[in-house]
């Protein structure tokens, strides 16, 4: 059992030092001939941040930072596609409005725009959000 345990962590630690974010949630997509498939899962937050494009900085010195930058509309719907699995909304368009609402805690505009007012249009149907 201990040895077990060993390689998961392992693969764990591997999968760690690649990843860009502060805080990972790993997965663990199967055993397979007593080997562990594990795969990172980011968070919503994590991928924002990412497509803000800041440069990487220290998490222990540097705290309460806020994000004032500006991304896409595109790049939402892109964070969208892929937290959709994980999304409890029955269609994209309110997957983006989750991804929308975790613009608004990161502190970042989406298009100049502030992203409760994107939400709002997204609503009304005078922005358009694609199917798939």
């Amino acid at each position: 059992m201990e040895q077990r345990s060993n390689h998961m962590n392992n693969a764990i630690n591997e999968k760690a030092e690649v990843t860009l974010f502060r805080t990972v949630t790993f997965g663990c997509n199967g055993i397979q001939n007593r080997q562990a498939k594990v795969s990172v899962v980011p968070s919503a937050a994590a991928l924002v941040i990412k497509a803000l494009k800041e440069p990487k900085r220290d998490w222990k010195k540097t705290k309460n930072i806020k994000h004032n930058g500006n991304i896409s509309l595109d790049d939402v719907i892109e964070i969208a596609k892929v937290m959709k699995p994980r999304s409890m909304a029955k269609d994209l368009s309110g997957t983006v409005k989750e991804i929308l609402g975790t613009c608004v805690s990161v502190g970042c505009t989406v298009d100049g725009k502030d992203p409760k007012d994107l939400q709002q249009e997204i609503t009304d149907g005078d922005v358009e959000v694609p199917l798939d």
